[in-house]
């Protein structure tokens, strides 16, 4: 076969035509195959080598004061760990450690107050994970330990003042619907108060069952895709420089 490299430069309306560019990549072929046959290799080196990761979830059950009703709800919660409390660990780690090896999302279980804390990540990097979980679900239930101890203490300062009043009502005779009006909202805070639940941690650092990633299937699909990108214009670049060097060596 013919290897002269195709003339590349054309003047006024000359085009190359679809004959010219099959036969440019039938001369350059092998550079085409060569290109895809390392990236095919080193997807499949890549997709064998790389470690498992597996998911790793959390899991935190807010304060509630209430049956169906949360000191703060799953989405506020969400965005005050997701700005403040995660940024503030990260940070904390990596001042001593350099960068954290893993991402770390949150979620909120459909229908309920939970809140996941989600990670993927290899086995080797499991301690961590846990470490950074515990961390989170620590801040969580101080923060809102804080919360609850001050709706706590106010309720408690309107039960005194309540039973101050129903025992002032009696002293001075006093019955039928004022008294029982302040009975009644003294049963009903004390009722609010005993249906405190604080924050409690129900899972931590779950691992799944089986591994998230690497998706080495693909991995290969890729990098079998890439390599062909690459092997062509590999093969019509090298044609290109081999007639650049031609005209040059032309001219000298």
């Amino acid at each position: 076969m013919n290897n002269r490299p195709m003339d590349l430069c054309h003047n006024g309306n000359d085009e190359i035509s679809l004959v010219d560019l099959t036969v440019t990549f039938v001369r350059r072929r092998r550079i085409f195959y060569l290109v895809m046959l390392v990236c095919t290799v080193a997807g499949v080196g890549y997709a064998l080598m790389a470690d498992n990761t597996y998911r790793y979830t959390s899991l935190i059950q807010g304060a509630m004061v209430a049956s169906d009703q949360p000191l703060t709800a799953p989405p506020a919660l969400m965005a005050t760990l997701e700005t403040r409390w995660l940024p503030e660990t990260k940070a904390r780690y990596e001042s001593e450690n350099g960068r954290l090896p893993f991402n770390v999302a949150f979620e909120n279980p459909k229908d309920t107050y939970l809140v996941k804390i989600i990670t993927e990540a290899g086995e080797n990097h499991a301690d961590l994970v846990k470490r950074i979980h515990t961390t989170l679900m620590d801040q969580v239930a101080e923060d809102q330990t804080k919360d609850l101890d001050q709706r706590r203490n106010r309720l408690k300062k309107q039960i005194e003042s309540t039973s101050d009043l129903v025992a002032s009502l009696k002293k001075d005779g006093v019955t039928g619907e004022a008294l029982a009006s302040a009975v009644d909202r003294k049963l009903n805070l004390q009722l609010e108060l005993s249906s405190f639940l604080p924050a409690k941690s129900l899972v931590i650092a779950r691992q799944s069952v089986d591994p998230t990633g690497p998706r080495r299937t693909l991995i290969v699909a890729l990098s079998v895709i890439l390599g062909g990108m690459l092997g062509v214009f590999a093969a019509f670049f090298t044609e290109f420089l081999v007639a650049v060097r031609t005209q040059m060596a032309q001219k000298s």
